[in-house]
């Protein structure tokens, strides 16, 4: 089998021996074979013989060496194979070379085949030498070598990363204490079940500097509202990279934010109340201004009726005539002569924002009720998900007060010890919901109403969702 398929062997001189090796021979230099048969071989004086003799494959005195030649890429980083060629390696021979491979650190072995595969998840971080020894059958061999960088997996690539949502986006305080920045990354496959997906860290700065930016290192930013300065444009910048690889690139983000002038919030002082005919009462505006501005406040008060006794007509009909504190922020004593609902309305304004109008009603009855005021709410729109406290107000300490709350539903809520100080729970309020708070004060014998009406923000609506990508991948953390 050595000597391969069709092998022949011919004296062609009683003392030499000629060997023709046959296709697929497998002998090389230094292999052993026996020589000899069965057949009596008779020497020069006529004795016969069976002769045998042990062999040592000897290297041809001509034999050529061969030439190694291997080739690899300068750089690999990721997941996959690193493959590596030597098959452009040549020998004058007919017959195949022997290839053994080697790498630095040593990860030898030995193979048929002119090309080694290496997964890349397998090999140290930097520069791996590697090299491939050929042999020919006559035992001869000749080096070749090659450098390859490898890098961590991943760091050849920048993050996978987007802002989420719009790039250019205006905000205010009437929408809310806060606004959130999002970004999103996609993170590269691994290398194989046990490797560790590469983790991101994003550095934030703005133009012109806040010092809140410069301190973030999340990909989901929550930026106070705050923090912006109304009627200015700040220019955010997010780079994203692998965390603690040196060498990885990043993808840099661009967002514009424009904080507009937030919507002022009209308030009158006292909330709706009953008063006696005659009696005297003070109307005040407590507005509040969102940004805090220190633009002065514009006042315009107005005020219609509906009489309760005839010969009045039902619609409504203006009342106060011109008095003067009507373009004030707080009025004089005001009497009202007859029975009857009165709505005050109350419009504000300051320079460059708008006008925004609240009304309260004052409700004229006979007798005399005790004057009993709520403190007013100082958002348009009240938190269902957060609690909410009110507080009653009258002249004299002794009185005593009762509460109730209707609605759509009927919510829980507590009065304090002393009776003037109203909370409703966190949560405790449906989302999207009318409400009217009433308050009633009594003492001695005379009672009084006060009345707050007040709506809850709306739950988001439905809407459509998606993922990006559309299936993760786990990391693995040793």
């Amino acid at each position: 089998a050595m000597l391969g398929v069709g092998a022949r062997c011919v004296f062609a001189a009683p003392t030499q021996l000629t060997v023709s090796l046959g296709s697929d021979a497998s002998l090389v230099v230094g292999d052993k074979v026996v020589v000899g048969g069965s057949v009596p071989v008779r020497d020069s004086t006529g004795v016969a013989q069976v002769l045998t003799a042990t062999l040592t494959a000897q290297a041809p005195t001509d034999a050529a060496r061969p030439i190694a030649a291997l080739s690899c890429p300068q750089s690999i980083g990721g997941c996959g194979l690193l493959r590596l060629s030597a098959s452009a390696s040549t020998v004058v021979a007919a017959r195949p070379l022997v290839y053994s491979w080697t790498s630095n650190p040593a990860t030898p072995t030995s193979s048929t085949e002119p090309t080694w595969s290496v997964p890349v998840s397998s090999l140290p971080r930097g520069d791996v030498r590697f090299s491939v020894t050929v042999r020919s059958f006559s035992g001869l061999s000749a080096t070749a070598t090659c450098t390859v960088s490898v890098s961590v997996p991943g760091a050849e690539l920048a993050p996978a990363a987007t802002l989420v949502g719009p790039t250019e986006r205006t905000v205010s305080r009437s929408d809310g204490e806060s606004v959130v920045v999002q970004v999103a990354y996609a993170p590269p496959d691994p290398c194989d079940a046990t490797s560790t997906v590469p983790a991101v860290v994003a550095t934030w700065s703005s133009t012109p500097v806040i010092p809140f930016f410069a301190k973030q290192t999340s990909l989901s930013l929550r930026i106070p509202v705050s923090i912006l300065t109304p009627g200015t444009s700040v220019a955010l910048q997010c780079r994203v990279s692998f965390a603690n690889l040196l060498q990885s690139g990043s993808t840099t983000l661009q967002l514009r934010l424009t904080a507009a002038p937030s919507k002022l919030v009209p308030l009158i002082a006292g909330g709706s109340r009953d008063v006696g005919v005659g009696a005297t009462f003070v109307l005040r505006s407590v507005s509040v201004d969102p940004d805090e501005s220190s633009a002065p406040w514009t006042c315009a008060w107005s005020c219609s009726a509906k009489s309760s006794s005839p010969p009045s007509s039902p619609a409504e009909t203006a009342c106060l005539g011109t008095a003067p504190w009507l373009s004030k922020c707080e009025s004089t004593d005001i009497a009202l002569p007859a029975v009857g609902v009165y709505t005050f309305s109350l419009t504000v304004s300051k320079p460059g924002r708008g006008s925004y109008t609240t009304s309260t009603t004052v409700t004229v009855v006979a007798g005399d009720p005790l004057s009993v005021e709520l403190s007013p709410i100082s958002t348009a729109k009240v938190n269902a998900n957060q609690r909410l406290v009110l507080t009653a107000s009258v002249k004299d300490p002794a009185t005593a007060f009762s509460w109730r709350v209707t609605g759509a539903t009927t919510p829980q809520y507590t009065v304090l010890a002393s009776g003037s100080t109203f909370l409703l729970g966190a949560l405790s309020l449906q989302p999207g919901t009318s409400y009217t708070v009433q308050c009633e004060g009594s003492l001695r014998g005379r009672s009084g109403l006060a009345r707050l009406q007040f709506v809850t923000n709306s739950a988001p609506r439905g809407g459509r969702c998606s993922v990006s990508p559309s299936s993760g991948v786990g990391a693995v953390t040793a």
